[in-house]
């Protein structure tokens, strides 16, 4: 019998508050708490109190800005941080100037949608 590993990220089981953040990657997750493994970068925050189906537009929002990757055409990225890489080399001015650009792009649709948001770039 297959065992099954639950997702602990689900919105059914985490109602709020939800984080979006990436890496030096570009690569855009989700989840109830920002990583404290170190590296991960913040790009918004769903606001605790906030309902499902509000959690779920947040998220289908930011999802919907974000860039697919050329390889899979699934995974999600920050647009402009991918390019900023060239082989093992960053441009880490260009890659948080382009993290700064998404969140404030961000925050000006959440906001736009009326959705409880908060952001740590201005």
């Amino acid at each position: 019998m297959k065992k099954t590993v639950p997702n602990r990220y689900t919105l059914k089981d985490n109602p709020g508050p939800m984080v979006a953040y990436c890496f030096m990657s570009g690569h855009v997750m989700f989840a109830p708490e920002l990583p404290h493994d170190g590296g991960a970068l913040p790009i918004s925050w769903c606001k605790k109190g906030a309902t499902i189906p509000q959690i779920q537009e947040w998220k289908k929002t930011i999802e919907s800005l974000c860039r697919l990757s050329r390889t899979d055409g699934v995974t999600r990225f920050v647009p402009g941080i991918p390019e900023c890489w060239d082989g093992d080399e960053c441009d880490e001015d260009k890659a948080l100037e382009a993290l700064n650009t998404f969140a404030k792009w961000v925050a000006g649709v959440l906001t736009k949608r009326k959705l409880p948001h908060s952001t740590l770039y201005a």
